[in-house]
């Protein structure tokens, strides 16, 4: 593969990834943070493994993209 199509190819992952991560994000913001409703969601056992399971895939894909950032900023100089 040549540079131009590892970089579309990197540009459509990485979008993939945004839209996945900004949709997930807003369905999150569509629960009510205060009240019944909320308190029986979080407190559910299987929705607090999943929440557990974004907040760590979220955590993962931000260490890779300031690896990655850090990387091209160390190759740029």
């Amino acid at each position: 593969m040549n540079k131009k199509t590892n970089t579309t190819t990197l540009e459509n992952f990485l979008r993939r990834a945004t839209a996945s991560v900004e949709g997930k994000k807003l369905t999150l913001d569509y629960i009510p943070k205060e009240g019944m409703v909320s308190h029986a969601i979080t407190t559910d056992v299987e929705v607090r493994k999943l929440l557990v399971q974004l907040s760590e895939e979220a955590t993962a894909l931000a260490q890779v993209a300031q690896s990655l950032l850090d990387y091209t900023e160390e190759t740029e100089d």
